[in-house]
This record gives structure tokens, C-alpha cells and sequence, in this order.
């Protein structure tokens, strides 16, 4: 090996010891070198990546989870509570037949329940007034009951005091109202201002003892209301201008009667029943005070009603 020969290894080693720039000088040293010096560095390269972390390296956040949303309770069902079997024997519930014009302890009761179950917004008051008897309508009907008459019986104080009930839309729960004294209201006629005298009768009506306002004329005869008695036995009525009309959905009956609007006695009233159409005479006569229309009793007994002075009975007796 001559001694140019020699010096050419030593310049290489010298460049792989020291990766000098003489190397790059040597063309010839370069290119044998280039393939061991390039695995070097790729060793260096990954050692160093794997001795010292990226500084510039962005930190990695850990999310926080989201909670998940607690599901709103759904509000319990107001359910009313039934009356005990002490609290119904004591009103009386079921020893009657419950009905307009009827008063006491089992009609407050009655009362109670159809507030209680959406169908009653009048006064606690043990009064079976017109309102009562709408609450006690709506109550039939929305329990398909047989008869949609307006009178609690059997059928239908059974249903009312049972679980089995529909509850119309669910009210605020409340305090059981405490029955105050109302004003009269606007049905009852005003006796001061009346065409004639007038006082609370007990009447029985189809077998049924009822209280309502009647008129006495000036020979002393009883005046009758005829919407009040229609009413105890299942009409409907409108008022309106003078005259009236009657209807029982049971039977499809009807009667009629039209005045000239006027107030006290109606001397030319026209009265149909029955398909009969007749005026108003001396013994058949027709008063008109408010919204009610009184009649004598000839005239009810003509068109089929069965009333009497329960009053008037008992003091016979």
C-alpha cells in the first residue's frame, strides 16, 4: 500500500470521527462514506427524539365530561279522597232521591264531590239550586248513565262515591271550602217588588217533597211556578222575551207558553202541551215575575203534572 493510499483512510476516519468539512472536499471519501455516516445520524436522530421531548409540543387538555340531564319528575295525579262509609251514613247518602229544590247534609256532600272531581264550582251550601243540577247533568253524561236528568239517585250517587269516576281537567288541590252565607241569587224572584204576595212552599211534586217559591193572587189562590216543578221532573227551559219553552230529553215532551212580555198577570197567553194549543182564562191563568212563569193549578193539572201542597196536607192531617 503506498503511502497516498495510506493518507486517504486516515482523512476518512478522521471524517467519520469528526464529521469535518474536509469530507465534503473529497468527493471520492464522500461517496464511500455516505451510507454508514447517514445510518449514524438516523441513530442519533431517533435517540435524541427519544432522550429529550418535544418542547414546542402543545399540552393535551383532558375534556371534562358533560353530567348528564336528571329527568324532572312528572307531577302525581290529583286524586281526590273518597268519604268514608261513617261520613256518607251520616249525611244520609242513598236514603233519598237528591233533586232540585232539595236541602241538607247528603246535598252538601253531593256538593263536595263534584267540586272535588271538576264538575261543581258553586258554594258548599246544601242547596240543590240550578247549578247543582247542571254539575249533576254533566256528571251523567260524561259517565254515559242512563239517565241524564239532573237527579242523584241510586245510579248515580253510586257512581259518584266510587273509584270509578272521571275526573274533568285536574284542579289546583285545595283547602275544602267552608260554606259561607251568600248573596241571593238572581233565579230567586225579589218578593218585595212582586205583583203578588209570595212565600217558600213545600210542594210535592210526582211523590217528592220540594221547597219553592210560589204566589198567592188576590183571592188567595195559589200560584205555582212552572219551570221550577218542570224542572224537578226533568225539563229544560229557555226564557226569553215573554215567553217559554219547555223540553225532557227522556220523552221528547214539550210545552210552551207565550205572553206580550208583560209582568203580573198575562191575559192573553197562548199555551201549548201535549200538541193542544189554548188561551188563558178566569181559571186557567198565567203570571209572569221574573224569569219564572206562575200558573194556577187547573192549568197544571191540565198538562198532566202531579202537584200538591205538601204544607197544606200536613195541616189537614
Amino acid at each position: 500500500m503506498d503511502k497516498k493510499t495510506v493518507a486517504s483512510l486516515f482523512l476518512l476516519a478522521a471524517c467519520l470521527l469528526s464529521a469535518s468539512p474536509l469530507c465534503a472536499e473529497d468527493g471520492g471519501a464522500q461517496a464511500t462514506a455516505t451510507p454508514a455516516a447517514a445510518q449514524s445520524a438516523s441513530d442519533l436522530a431517533a435517540a435524541g427524539a427519544q432522550a429529550s421531548p418535544d418542547a414546542t409540543a402543545t399540552p393535551q387538555l383532558t375534556p371534562t365530561p358533560t353530567p348528564a340531564p336528571t329527568a324532572t319528575p312528572s307531577p302525581t295525579p290529583f286524586t281526590p279522597q273518597l268519604p268514608s262509609e261513617e261520613e256518607l251514613a251520616a249525611a244520609g247518602i242513598g236514603d233519598r232521591i237528591l233533586m232540585r229544590g232539595l236541602e241538607g247534609s247528603d246535598v252538601a256532600l253531593m256538593q263536595q264531590r263534584l267540586y272535588d272531581l271538576g264538575y261543581y264550582t258553586g258554594d258548599i251550601d246544601g242547596k240543590f239550586g240550578l247549578q247543582t243540577r247542571t254539575a249533576v247533568r254533566d256528571f251523567q253524561r260524561a259517565h254515559g248513565l242512563e239517565k241524564i236528568d239532573g237527579k242523584a239517585g241510586p245510579e248515580t250517587l253510586g257512581r259518584l262515591f266510587s273509584e270509578d269516576v272521571v275526573i274533568q281537567p285536574t284542579p289546583t288541590p285545595v283547602a275544602t271550602p267552608t260554606p259561607v252565607p251568600t248573596p241571593t241569587p238572581t233565579a230567586t224572584p225579589d218578593v218585595a217588588n212582586a205583583p203578588f204576595d209570595m212565600e217558600s212552599t213545600v210542594l210535592t211534586v210526582a211523590g217528592t217533597d220540594v221547597t219553592l217559591m210560589t204566589g198567592v193572587d188576590e183571592t188567595g189562590e195559589r200560584l205555582y211556578p212552572l219551570c221550577g216543578i218542570a224542572e224537578v221532573l226533568g225539563y229544560d227551559y229557555t226564557h226569553e222575551n215573554g215567553a217559554w219553552q219547555l223540553t225532557r230529553e227522556e220523552d221528547g215532551a214539550e210545552i210552551a207558553i207565550m205572553t206580550q212580555g208583560e209582568t203580573g198577570l198575562c191575559e192573553n197567553a197562548m199555551i201549548a202541551y201535549d200538541g193542544v194549543i189554548s188561551l188563558a182564562d178566569a181559571q186557567n191563568r198565567v203570571y209572569a215575575y221574573g224569569a219564572e212563569a206562575y200558573v194556577t193549578a187547573p192549568l197544571l193539572a191540565q198538562m198532566g203534572f202531579d202537584v200538591q201542597d205538601a204544607s197544606a196536607s200536613a195541616a189537614g192531617a
